[in-house]
């Protein structure tokens, strides 16, 4: 019988891979992806970010990939005032 507070740390150490693995690509990634990537179903997935980081996992997907777009757009941005000079 397994200890719940190996469960938690089990749930912790998930959670905090599909956070790098939404980190490191920065794009929209389904659900089935993470299935496929971590061998666990959507329900254990949902639960242990939602647990651990406070969001479901869609929605921090979106908040990684819009934080990626309004850096691009910055970035963007000052290269082109640079460029005005």
């Amino acid at each position: 019988v397994r200890k719940k507070s190996d469960i938690r740390e089990t749930d912790k150490e998930l959670a905090s891979s599909i956070v790098n693995y939404l980190m490191k690509y920065r794009k929209v990634i389904r659900m089935k992806e993470l299935e496929q990537e971590y061998g666990f179903c959507a329900r254990t997935i949902q639960k242990a970010v939602v647990s651990n980081v406070g969001v479901t996992p869609k929605q921090l997907n979106l908040q990684i990939c819009l934080q990626n777009a309004i850096q691009t757009i910055a970035e963007m941005c000052c290269m082109t005032d640079g460029k005005r000079s």
